[in-house]
């Protein structure tokens, strides 16, 4: 809309037509504003935008099209020097020199390094070698490894010590061979790791401990807390180290067949506070060579430990063969344990031992000992010549012995203080005191068994012993064959008793007195040089159909025994059972 006329009359018409030119007046300048507003900020851009070409090496090399801002740069004006030109939209117009000397030595090394790249075969090829290097160190890394002590390592411990280290695959195996005649003069000591790829092999058959081993009171192997190697080596101790193999605080060892040690001033093997040891077939021999101990030092010692050590020998101990004790587990089937100074086999605090088959002759006191609630299974055993006696229970222990020989003991068998003894079909010949003694509330199962041959008492139950001989057989015995006292009982059915003939006095048969009872119905008891059949101070024998040496038939005759009657009570205050 177009100007308005003002009238010399002021009214609402002039007014309003004043308004109405100021806005039209003021609406066009704005728009001329904003107009050249806009073409001024485009030409400021235009003017001061720069858009990077490549370079070019001369002038003349200048793109014939660009946009404005585009910008070259000239390498060489021809006088050394760098320029660098921009277009400004009709003309490239130059607006910088500079020495190039640096850009162009950059340049000419990155051209020379991208002209030498690899290609990607190269690239191919380079990798497989380092892969083909790896795998080789791995694989050497993870193999199975032979070292030599002293040729490779100074010692067994430096050895181990620093091969623990290799990284190595499950079932691989690290064999740290001692060369011929070298000596162990270094304890080992392994803790709180796995050491189960290690393997300890000799050249020798026989590897000596050393006379600078450091102290008589130090194992020559330690193991603490420790999942141990392989001991394939057998060592002679020479009593100069304490324990040879010594296993503690829940460790395990592996010792091979035919290895072991021998000759420890205290324990070949130990095994203490929850460790298991595998050692069949090994050799612990000449265990204690500090003496003949109470201590209770063996060839094999499982001390709340479990020692699996069927086969074993464990012979000439100065103390102990084989032993569990503190709730310890032995497995010592077939094992060997001749010759030992107090006793072979042995299970001590509820400690358990299977020592079935195994040998515990000439024991310096006991072949088979079991004590304080001790277990010992010694099914089939050999326990002759004991000092003090083949087989002996003592204070609410248990030993299972049928088919045990203790031949040439002192005494056969022993069960005392609450204990038992199994003694089914056993043998107790030529021992020198008894064949087979309960007392003390002991109790002694040796029905069938066999008793004799120049022993001085075949059966007896004294202080409320108790002994099953059902079918036993006690030959040639020098005093009684079967004697009960103290309140003691002898069941005795079926059992054969001859030839009881004591020299310089009367022997007897059977003797039951103080209290006692003997029970042997329908057995024969006869050849006793005093009587078979003999009662004293409130005793009784039941006899019924008990053939003596005067029978005629099976039934006792009363000159056969010191009874005035049978099934009466006697001027010698007891009653010999024998009705028809």
């Amino acid at each position: 809309m177009g100007k308005k006329e003002i009238n010399t009359l002021w009214d609402r018409e002039s007014r309003n037509n004043i308004n109405h030119n100021f806005e039209e007046l003021y609406t066009k300048l704005n728009n001329i504003v904003g107009t050249i507003s806009e073409e001024a900020v485009q030409q400021i851009i235009d003017s001061a935008k720069i858009n990077w070409l490549a370079p070019v090496a001369t002038k003349s090399e200048l793109p014939s099209t660009a946009n404005v801002g585009d910008a070259v740069m000239v390498r060489d004006n021809g006088a050394g020097v760098a320029e660098v030109y921009r277009y400004n939209g009709s003309d490239w117009e130059l607006i910088q020199e500079f020495d190039p000397t640096a850009i162009n030595e950059l340049d000419s090394r990155l051209t020379t390094e991208l002209a030498n790249k690899a290609s990607m075969q190269d690239i191919t090829e380079i990798n497989q070698t380092i892969d083909d290097k790896v795998n080789q160190r791995v694989e050497k890394q993870f193999a199975d490894l032979i070292v030599n002590v002293p040729s490779d390592f100074e010692n067994i411990q430096i050895a181990i010590d620093t091969l623990s280290q290799r990284r190595t695959n499950q079932g691989t195996t690290i064999r740290i061979n001692l060369e011929s005649g070298y000596e162990l003069n270094d304890p080992i000591i392994l803790s709180n790791g796995d050491y189960s790829q290690f393997e300890i092999t000799s050249t020798d058959t026989e590897v000596n401990v050393g006379a600078s081993f450091p102290s008589v009171d130090i194992d020559l192997l330690t193991l603490k807390n420790a999942r141990g190697l392989v001991w394939n080596i057998l060592v002679n101790g020479q009593a100069y180290c304490r324990n040879g193999l010594g296993v503690y605080n829940n460790s395990h060892l592996e010792v091979r067949a035919g290895k072991g040690f021998k000759y420890a001033n205290q324990n070949n093997l130990y095994g203490r506070y929850g460790s298991i040891i595998f050692a069949d077939d090994g050799i612990f021999t000449h265990g204690s060579q500090a003496g003949n101990s109470a201590e209770g030092w063996s060839g094999i010692l499982a001390w709340g430990a479990t020692i699996h050590a069927e086969r074993a020998d464990v012979s000439d101990s100065k103390t102990y063969g084989a032993q569990a004790a503190a709730g310890g587990s032995l497995s010592f089937r077939n094992g060997i344990a001749n010759n030992c100074g107090r006793h072979g086999i042995r299970s001590t605090n509820a400690g358990s031992v299977d020592a079935r088959d195994a040998q515990a002759d000439n024991a310096g006191a006991y072949g088979i000992y079991a004590r304080d609630a001790g277990i010992l299974n010694a099914n089939g055993i050999s326990a002759k010549n004991a000092g003090v006696a083949g087989i002996m229970s003592y204070n609410a222990s248990i030993i299972d012995a049928e088919l045990a020989v203790v031949d040439g003991s002192e005494t056969g068998v022993i069960a005392d203080q609450n204990s038992k003894v199994n003694f089914f079909k056993g043998t107790a010949l030529n021992c020198t005191d008894k064949g087979i003694k309960a007392t003390r509330y002991g109790e002694v199962n040796g029905s069938e068994s066999t008793v004799g041959n120049g022993i001085l008492y075949g059966v007896v139950a004294d202080i409320g012993g108790k002994v099953s001989f059902g079918s036993g057989r006690v030959t040639n015995c020098h005093a009684y064959g079967l004697y009960a006292t103290g309140g003691s009982e002898i069941i005795a059915p079926l059992c054969t008793i001859t030839d009881i003939n004591h020299s310089g006095s009367l022997g007897h048969g059977v003797y039951s007195e103080k209290g006692s009872n003997i029970v042997v119905t329908e057995s024969t008891v006869t050849g006793a040089s005093g009587q078979d059949l003999r009662v004293n101070q409130g005793s009784t024998i039941h006899a019924h159909n008990c053939k003596t040496s005067s029978s005629a038939d099976n039934h006792p005759v009363l000159s056969d025994t010191n009874a005035t009657a049978f099934s009466s009570i006697t001027s010698h205050f007891g009653i010999i059972w024998a009705q028809k």
